[in-house]
């Protein structure tokens, strides 16, 4: 999580799935827990925080798909 800061500033990190409430809040508490312990001079540490989606997060996240497809740069095409 703190890698990807390096490269962008990250306000925030979402967790959230198809799991209880207590068991997203102590991944939550667990995630913000190992990043107080790295040294990030030099970087923004985000905010780690819980999602409200919930059940719905695989479904909508795998709808986002065809829209990347079709209207963001294909990062890959850059390759050939």
């Amino acid at each position: 999580m703190l890698s990807i800061c390096a490269v962008i500033d990250f306000e925030a990190v979402l967790i959230d799935g198809a799991f209880p409430d207590h068991i997203r809040d102590r991944i939550v508490a667990t995630a913000a827990g190992r990043l107080a312990q790295y040294d990030v001079r030099g970087l923004i540490p985000p905010i780690v925080t819980h999602g409200t989606i919930g059940v719905a997060a695989k479904s909508l996240g795998a709808a986002s798909g065809p829209i990347f497809a079709e209207f963001f740069l294909n990062p890959a095409s850059y390759l050939d």
